[in-house]
């Protein structure tokens, strides 16, 4: 996939008193292996007149196509469930896709310039722009019951009355669903419900025990 050249579309950033997830300084240089060998995968497809592009370029920013590759990023890798560089990023506490193909883009720009790539930096940039919302991602994505890796759902609200709070779903292969929410950890929607005193009934309500014959899957990151 090429890198081309880009419009960058950034949120708006304000000062607020939301927790803020700092990257410490030994970390902002570090590059997981997953998104180190897609990044050359790019770069690799990247044409001679573009790379000369992205290094003329005022700032890698500047280069960044978020409609364009960004798009194909969002709707191809960043849609399949079994990537690994999708994996990677949710497990570094991502869960939009905007953000995820802003990171790879912004990143691939970086390499090409020969300038330090800082993924754990923007890792929380994103997560602190969401922390505005109250909507902050799991990191440990582990089923507590099984200890396989979970599909991440979310952030919303569940279809019961009472939860008022900002939800990610879990699902592991084995059919356990647990919610998160960054105060609680990972619960069971009865321990959920058990902080609020909602009734034990619903149709939507989803078991650790096991998969109900007639739920659908729980989806991946938006």
């Amino acid at each position: 996939m090429p890198l081309v050249i880009l419009a960058a579309c950034e949120r708006s950033k304000t000062v607020s008193s939301a927790p803020e997830v700092q990257a410490s300084k030994a970390q902002l240089d570090a590059l997981p292996p997953e998104l180190s060998t897609f990044l050359d995968e790019i770069i690799s497809n990247t044409a001679d007149e573009d790379r000369v592009t992205i290094k003329s370029a005022g700032s890698a920013e500047e280069v960044v196509d978020h409609m364009g590759a960004g798009m194909a990023l969002r709707n191809g890798e960043l849609n399949r469930y079994d990537s690994k560089v999708r994996k990677l990023l949710v497990r570094s506490g991502l869960f939009h896709r905007d953000d995820m193909s802003g990171i790879i883009l912004l990143s691939a720009a970086r390499r090409v310039r020969g300038e330090p790539i800082k993924f754990n930096e923007q890792v929380a940039e994103y997560r602190n722009i969401w922390a505005e919302e109250d909507k902050i991602a799991p990191t440990d994505v582990t089923c507590p019951l099984c200890k396989q890796e979970m599909e991440i759902r979310g952030p919303g609200h569940p279809p019961e009355p009472g939860w008022v709070k900002n939800y990610f779903q879990g699902e592991c292969p084995s059919g356990h669903y647990f919610w998160y929410y960054h105060t609680d950890g990972w619960r069971t929607a009865e321990e959920v419900e058990a902080t609020f005193g909602e009734p034990e009934s619903g149709a939507n309500r989803r078991s650790t025990a096991s998969k109900n014959s007639d739920s659908t899957p729980a989806g991946g990151t938006p």
